[in-house]
């Protein structure tokens, strides 16, 4: 039987990591497979892309992909997601970026030994806590030192924006029933969740081992989230309200 198409390209011949474009992202379009390209049309057109290049493909809302189309993108070595608008939830994901399981089993290694997890665990703490030293403290006084801190940096963005603050609340079945700075700030940590997810699933590691967070499915996603929810979805969230009021 003839086979359609180009024939499988050989680990060696697929492009570095370092040499591909990081993510694209498509929305509302078609994706079948042409030759050794990916088609892409939607509304504005046609565009065919080398695959080849690309690390991850984010496929939004209103996507189309056909069988061949996959088989293409799987032999290629990049990575598939499947995300919310703009990229800010992640639902599923195919393979990982890499062929290679030396970043899962070293993340399963350290997160496994008492000594190495916490010591993990201070590095994403110094992260936070850069002029501060933060090696011989336990994971419940580096806890309550984050906690400490985002509690300021609550305060702080008050501050600025004008957005009344009280505390963090919500109710995981009734959304609508928080406040709108609380609803806001449900909604930014929820879009960096997703995008943490979406980098650590393309790099082969595992949602689940988490350094700080235990015992949930998300464990790691919360832990790299955490890292920058004061530089993005926290102040994020305060300047929508200031802005916008009760948006959601």
């Amino acid at each position: 039987m003839k086979k359609i198409g180009a024939d499988k390209p050989k680990l060696q011949e697929l492009g570095r990591i370092g040499d591909r474009i990081s993510f694209l992202y498509l929305e509302h379009a078609v994706v079948n497979r042409q030759d050794s390209a990916i088609k892409v049309e939607d509304s504005t057109g046609i565009i065919y892309i080398p695959v080849a290049i690309i690390g991850v493909l984010l496929l939004g809302p209103g996507v189309d992909v056909t069988h061949r189309a996959m088989e293409l993108i799987g032999d290629s070595g990049a990575a598939v997601l499947w995300v919310g608008e703009h990229g800010v939830r992640q639902y599923a994901h195919g393979r990982a970026l890499g062929h290679s399981s030396k970043l899962l089993e070293l993340q399963a290694k350290l997160v496994s030994n008492t000594r190495t997890r916490i010591a993990v665990a201070r590095k994403m703490y110094q992260k936070r806590f850069p002029t501060e030293d933060v090696s011989q403290l336990t994971m419940q006084e580096l806890r309550g030192k984050e906690g400490s801190r985002i509690r300021r940096v609550y305060r702080e963005w008050s501050k600025k924006t004008g957005v009344e603050w009280t505390r963090r609340e919500y109710n995981h079945d009734n959304f609508e029933s928080s406040t709108p700075i609380n609803k806001a700030l449900t909604e930014a940590h929820q879009a960096l969740y997703g995008l943490c997810y979406s980098v650590v699933a393309a790099l082969g590691a595992s949602p689940g081992l988490g350094f700080i967070h235990t015992g949930h499915d998300l464990a790691f996603i919360y832990d790299f989230a955490d890292l920058y929810k004061a530089e993005f979805s926290i102040p994020t969230a305060f300047e929508v309200v200031a802005a916008y009021g009760d948006w959601a």
